[in-house]
């Protein structure tokens, strides 16, 4: 059974995006988004920040509008586009997950490294882990 407990589901164009699904994720390979699934392995549906820094990964970006945690919503307001931060391999994908600032804490210890759009092409380019700190 899977461990939904950390971003086990996020929104994108409003609809509930699920672990195992397909959704659209812009990689460096691609000029234009390619439907990955979410979960690596079938079962890792999130990478922590802190274990890829001896690790090498190829970074993705996956469009998001919002994320549930624990129970409760938590919307990006925003008319600028923003991105989870994420790693991928041929077929899948997996959000990268960080230490969770004062507003999400009180719900969970953790929370998605979540970009705007200037951001997100720096990652996106260098896979440097500093900009998602």
């Amino acid at each position: 059974m899977l461990n939904y407990t950390m971003c086990g589901v996020f929104t994108f164009q409003g609809q509930k995006v699920f672990p195992g699904q397909n959704n659209p994720v812009i990689t460096t390979e691609f000029n234009k988004p390619v439907d990955l699934r979410w979960g690596i392995n079938g079962f890792q549906i999130n990478s922590r920040l802190e274990s890829l820094k001896s690790k090498s990964f190829l970074a993705c970006l996956i469009a998001t509008d919002g994320y549930y945690e624990a129970g409760h919503y938590f919307p990006i307001f925003s008319q600028k586009p923003h991105f989870f931060a994420g790693v991928h391999d041929d077929s899948a994908f997996t959000i990268i997950t960080k230490p969770a600032d004062d507003i999400v804490l009180p719900y969970h210890p953790r929370m998605p490294a979540v970009l705007d759009e200037s951001l997100a092409q720096s990652w996106l380019r260098t896979g440097d882990l500093s900009l998602l700190s």
